[in-house]
């Protein structure tokens, strides 16, 4: 965004700078550019090849008055409230191949005439097509058009619907229809003597933000966009969860929320199941239990909600005289820290350590940590601000030790402050340059403790020459801990029950956001600014049923306890409907079908439903008589009360 003013746009990039110095860009979008053509040559040079010019015009703009700039052709014009949006695009240098032209006769012409689809087949392979299909209002060629264009080779496959009767017959020669071709679009609808296009657009939901009751969660619709980040009711309006349910006070957002949300770090990377994938958000939380307790904990997925599941094992009864709001901040940070520091790396009073980002959760955590057990400590930070932040909230901890996060320059420091013998621990999370820094950092035998993710989800390349002097690199995973066996997570529990007892494990600073300002609160985080914890609250007391107000988007899903019926279910439509409804809540699923299964592939797919816990059965009782339906119903049944019938039993 090129412009002079101060602006905070979130996620978008400002700068005062000069169009001249912009190349290869997509899209250009100014003012008035019909009546600028200076700046429409000067823009140009900015623009790739096939790029679009958006003009915001006068509200009154004559739409029949428009003469596209040289150079340059007109796609669409979109009238809104106080304005009009003219969209040009620049006319690509190359010209494709003449097209095969296939023509899709009416309905009831030739209606059991079905050649056609043998050209277009044939035709695809040698070129672009243009399929056309003209006197008859039904035509279903738009969507048999976007199908085939998101198959291989599909691209080059556009359609003009000519769905006037005062229209020309179709020739490729004709002006009416070649200056419409040019334009390269894939879809061309010719109505009412105008061109035009055909869209899907969603309809606009309006959704009440309010105080709700029953179980929602949160979860980015689109990975890589924050603004996709919405509340959505959850599976426990259909079914309670076999532990005890906690009522979600604060849910704490860590990094790792923000790599998911933004599509830096694949679900797979932290090894969640498709279903856990469903409710990825959020991992720790504070709030009360059914049985009134105020709880603080971990879970695998889905704390990032108004109602959870706990772990008993990873689940604390608050001290006294903490907060919900200061509770919330203790857990993943502390466990993270716990795990490097005692399980990984044993450390000893004397040692040193180099901690990075001081000011952020783990961060603060570490530091309070190390300090109380007698270690040198070395921390690094972004600004001068939270530089200061440290030094009030840590007395003992020496100027001279803090460095700078946002370069490699705390490699001298820490080379100038151990008089070149580097450190016994660096807990990492910087990445790329950085992180080979603080590998240098480390004297003989150092351990590099790593807690970030980036790195390692990049495949990046880690050189192992320091590695002679007796080092060793270890990352610290606390998602693996969830899958630990029990005597590991007690080990890691005891250790932090006595801290919390000792007074060294103390909350951190806290940045609270409302639940209903999820998006605000990620960007937040993901800027780095914070110091300490940022937190959502999701009620603003204990005695609270409802939560604050939040607006969500409803969701189906399947009752656990019930049996749900897919007849004809082992087909390619019939597996991914039940993957479908495995994934939606369903864990008793019967499968109708007359051969059974005879596919390896049906085989693969039952047992990825049964590692996530369904019960799958599968009849082959004839469902073409009254005696199959009733053995069909009967084997449900067994399973559970039938909660759902989806015939896909039907021959075409």
């Amino acid at each position: 965004f090129l412009t002079k003013q101060q602006l905070s746009l979130g996620i978008v990039h400002v700068e005062d700078g000069k169009l001249s110095t912009q190349t290869n860009s997509l899209f250009l979008i100014s003012t008035n550019c019909l009546g600028r053509p200076e700046f429409v040559e000067e823009g140009t040079a900015s623009l790739h090849e096939s790029g679009f010019l958006l003009s915001r015009e006068a509200a009154n703009l004559v739409v029949d008055s428009i003469v596209p700039p040289a150079g340059y052709q007109l796609l669409a014009v979109f009238p809104v409230e106080h304005e009009t949006f003219v969209l040009l695009q620049r006319i690509k240098r190359k010209f494709m191949a003449v097209p095969t032209i296939v023509k899709i006769p009416a309905s009831g012409v030739a209606a059991d005439d079905y050649g056609w689809i043998t050209t277009l087949k044939e035709a695809i392979k040698s070129g672009p097509v243009v399929a056309v299909a003209q006197g008859d209002h039904n035509s279903g060629i738009v969507g048999l058009i976007n199908c085939i264009r998101k198959e291989p080779d599909g691209g080059m496959v556009s359609c003009v619907f000519v769905d006037d009767p005062k229209a020309p017959a179709f020739d490729l020669d004709s002006a009416v229809f070649k200056g419409q071709l040019r334009l390269g679009l894939a879809i061309n609808v010719y109505r009412a003597g105008r061109w035009g296009s055909f869209r899907h657009l969603q309809l606009i939901q309006k959704i009440e933000s309010k105080p709700r009751r029953n179980h929602c969660y949160a979860n980015a619709l689109v990975k890589g966009d924050l603004s996709s980040l919405t509340w959505l009711s959850g599976p426990f309006n259909h079914g309670r969860p076999k532990g005890e349910l906690v009522k979600v006070m604060y849910s704490s957002l860590n990094f790792r929320d923000v790599m998911f949300a933004t599509g830096k770090l694949s679900s797979d990377f932290a090894n969640l199941s498709r279903v856990e994938q469903q409710c990825e958000l959020g991992f720790e939380y504070s709030g009360i239990s059914e049985t009134g307790r105020r709880v603080m904990g971990m879970v695998t997925t889905g704390a990032m909600a108004t109602h959870l599941e706990c772990d008993d094992t990873l689940t604390w009864t608050i001290p006294e005289h903490w907060s919900l709001e200061e509770a919330a901040t203790v857990p993943v940070v502390y466990v993270t820290v716990y795990c490097a520091l005692f399980i990984n790396a044993k450390i000893q009073k004397g040692q040193s350590i180099l901690i990075h980002a001081g000011s952020g959760g783990i961060g603060l955590a570490a530091i309070r940590v190390c300090l109380s057990y007698g270690l040198e400590v070395y921390t690094t930070v972004g600004t001068d601000t939270k530089k200061e932040f440290l030094l009030q909230t840590f007395p003992q901890l020496k100027a001279d030790n803090i460095g700078n996060s946002r370069d490699t320059s705390f490699e001298r420091m820490i080379m100038l402050r151990t008089n070149g013998q580097g450190v016994d621990y660096v807990l990492n999370s910087l990445a790329d340059d950085k992180l080979q820094a603080s590998v240098r950092c480390l004297g003989k035998y150092g351990k590099f403790l790593e807690i970030g993710k980036y790195d390692m989800a990049n495949d990046s390349k880690l050189g192992l020459n320091r590695f002679l002097r007796a080092l060793s690199f270890t990352a610290v995973l606390v998602d693996f801990l969830f899958a630990a066996p029990q005597e590991e997570k007690m080990i890691l529990r005891k250790l932090l029950d006595k801290d919390i007892a000792n007074g060294v494990i103390v909350p951190l600073k806290t940045n609270v956001f409302p639940a209903g300002d999820i998006e605000q609160a990620f960007r937040y985080l993901a800027s780095g600014k914070h110091v300490g914890k940022v937190l959502l609250k999701v009620r603003e007391s204990p005695k609270d049923e409802e939560s604050v107000p939040i607006s969500y988007l409803p969701r189906v899903y399947c009752n656990p306890d019930r049996s749900y019926i897919i007849a004809g279910g082992l087909g390619g439509f019939g597996l991914e409907l039940g993957d479908w409804l495995v994934l939606r809540g369903c864990r008793k699923l019967v499968i109708s079908s007359s051969r059974g299964l005879t596919k390896p592939y049906q085989l693969y797919r039952i047992k990825i439903w049964e590692s996530y816990g369904v019960k799958v059965a599968i009849s082959t009782d004839d469902i073409a008589t009254r005696a199959g339906c009733e053995a069909l119903i009967a084997t449900a049944n067994k399973l559970g009360h039938v909660g759902g019938i989806f015939n896909l039993a039907v021959q075409l």
